[in-house]
């Protein structure tokens, strides 16, 4: 389904050995406005109805006479790859969903159908690249946000920002930390900053002098933690099917600490603060 379509457009096709299956998934799709292409219910039907009308998405038996489902798929992708699936069967365990993923199929549903469970399987798929290209839009806008309002709430200071190229930044100012984001698009956040501006920014909101590394490094976890952690829940409320959630902090200090994007195209911005700049970077990847 390249660059994606819109769920009301997608062209969707059902295969299935059993016609009374077959036209109860068909109801349920159309019911809720889906266009269904075409129906099959034998390996030969399969193959002529596919060449025929390309479909966007297809809901496949795993257990038919001629061929199964995993099969069907392996088959259909040498004709076209660009296609989107479920797999659908009154049998589901741990083996079958794990070859389901291997074989990258998008989804799997068990009989008797529910009709919300397929609709919103089918529109979460469909709808899958086009979310990932508005949380990329989105998600450093929130970020920036967040920041502020965790910086005003602290320190009621003032924050201004400016941007900053990826490859300008190759080693860390002495701080740094980061935080994994779990979820359906996982990613990562990372602040870095120098120990002049760490120190002056713990003693703004402290009114104590921190000397130690350790001290340090124990404050900058925590207010990165609720940056990322306040962004991430705004994300949520955006789109429940983000479902992020974080990993622990991970703090680093020292001189010319190298500064990995973890091979993921990172977003960069320097955060300009009464206490010195701070840079702030996410990034995000469409998972498997």
């Amino acid at each position: 389904m390249p660059g994606g379509v819109n769920v009301k457009d997608a062209r969707i096709m059902i295969v299935d050995d059993s016609p009374f299956s077959v036209a109860l998934i068909e109801k349920m799709l159309q019911t809720n406005g889906l266009n269904v292409v075409a129906k099959a219910t034998n390996k030969t039907d399969m193959i002529n109805k596919f060449t025929e009308e390309k479909p966007d998405f297809i809901t496949m038996d795993l257990t038919m006479p001629e061929i199964n489902g995993f099969d069907s798929i392996k088959l259909l992708r040498t004709i076209d790859p660009n296609f989107k699936s479920i797999m659908i069967s009154s049998l589901k365990d741990e083996d079958l969903t794990e070859e389901s993923k291997k074989l990258k199929i998008n989804g799997y549903v068990q009989k008797p159908v529910k009709e919300d469970e397929l609709i919103n399987t089918i529109k979460n798929i469909i709808n899958f690249d086009k979310n990932y290209l508005e949380l990329l839009d989105e998600h450093q806008a929130v970020f920036q946000e967040s920041f502020v309002d965790a910086v005003n709430s602290m320190t009621r200071t003032r924050v201004s920002f400016k941007e900053k190229k990826e490859e300008e930044i190759k080693f860390s100012m002495g701080f740094a930390v980061a935080i994994g984001i779990i979820g359906t698009f996982p990613g990562r956040f990372f602040l870095d900053m120098s120990n002049k501006t760490l120190t002056a920014f713990t003693r703004s909101i402290t009114g104590e002098e921190s000397n130690s590394s350790e001290e340090k490094a124990h404050f900058i976890s925590e207010f990165a933690n609720i940056v990322a952690g306040n962004a991430c829940s705004l994300l949520n409320l955006t789109d429940k099917n983000y479902k992020f959630r974080l990993s622990s902090p991970t703090v680093f200090y020292g001189e010319e600490l190298t500064v990995s994007t973890a091979n993921l195209k990172t977003f960069m911005i320097v955060a300009e603060t009464e206490f010195g700049e701070i840079i702030i970077g996410t990034s995000f990847s469409r998972g498997e």
